[in-house]
């Protein structure tokens, strides 16, 4: 049985889509988002300078990177607050260079066949034989009418992404000198850190948070011109974080900022 929960912008393409994803041999009645997860995996390389893509990671659970560094560079290229959850939850840690086996496979910028192939060969959800086999009789049946080069260039993918995936040595402590980016500039207005920067930070969930966020200095829960002029200066109505959707003065408006997959697979 599988369960899937995703979250993502209205603007989806470029920015942050965040998969829930629940596998059980049993019916999977969680009607909850996963807070302890057995697997993470993160689809784009800049991420892990913004975000903390971590934080749900159970100890001793698999974390799966897409970088166009190797096994023997990735490391020094983490902040070192990711460093830190690496080493001390001692996760198993995987690298792949998703958009080298796409563009080998003549696939352009589609890295979804090579991470969704990395995902079944660690996660442990069907036999690696199996997995593969299904994989395929679904690109198959999903490509099929567009004809043969359309199908050797995914099973090119499939078969490219196990060959380029690595398994990362993780060092006993965290080895960085640079450190994870603020969301927003530390001189930002007050609402701008509090609101902004928290849901730029995909921490904008907990109720914690919403019961708050909605609050500003007057208390009628409204944005000043002053914060929507400075928003606007600095991240604009694409810039910054990503895909930012700016409200207009005296109103407000939620943003998701994508290709983060979060695995909580049920025992037996």
């Amino acid at each position: 049985y599988a369960q899937g929960y995703f979250v993502y912008d209205s603007r989806k393409a470029g920015s942050l889509t965040t998969s829930h994803l629940r596998f059980s041999p049993r019916p999977i009645k969680g009607s909850y988002l996963i807070d302890k997860a057995n697997f993470v995996a993160c689809h784009q390389s800049h991420f892990p300078e913004r975000l903390d893509l971590l934080a749900m990671a159970e100890p001793g659970a698999t974390f799966l990177l897409n970088s166009p560094f190797g096994p023997d560079e990735v490391w020094d290229t983490l902040p070192v607050e990711l460093q830190r959850q690496i080493s001390e939850k001692k996760l198993k840690f995987y690298v792949v260079d998703a958009y080298h086996v796409a563009r080998e496979a003549k696939m352009g910028v589609r890295i979804n066949t090579v991470m969704q192939t990395c995902f079944f060969k660690l996660a442990g959800v069907l036999p690696e034989e199996e997995a593969i086999a299904q994989i395929k009789k679904a690109i198959k049946k999903t490509y099929g009418k567009r004809g043969e080069t359309v199908l050797n260039r995914n099973y090119a993918a499939v078969d490219g992404a196990i060959g380029a995936l690595h398994e990362v040595k993780v060092p006993d402590k965290a080895t960085s000198t640079h450190h994870r980016l603020p969301p927003v500039p530390e001189d930002a207005p007050e609402f701008v850190r509090n609101v902004l920067g928290t849901i730029i930070a995909n921490k904008g969930g907990p109720s914690a948070v919403r019961a708050k966020v909605f609050i500003d200095a007057t208390g009628d829960g409204a944005v000043s011109a002053d914060d929507y002029a400075f928003v606007q200066a600095n991240f604009g109505a694409t810039g910054g974080m990503g895909s930012v959707s700016v409200p207009e003065p005296g109103t407000l408006s939620l943003l998701a900022i994508g290709g983060l997959a979060i695995l909580r697979r049920r025992r037996k």
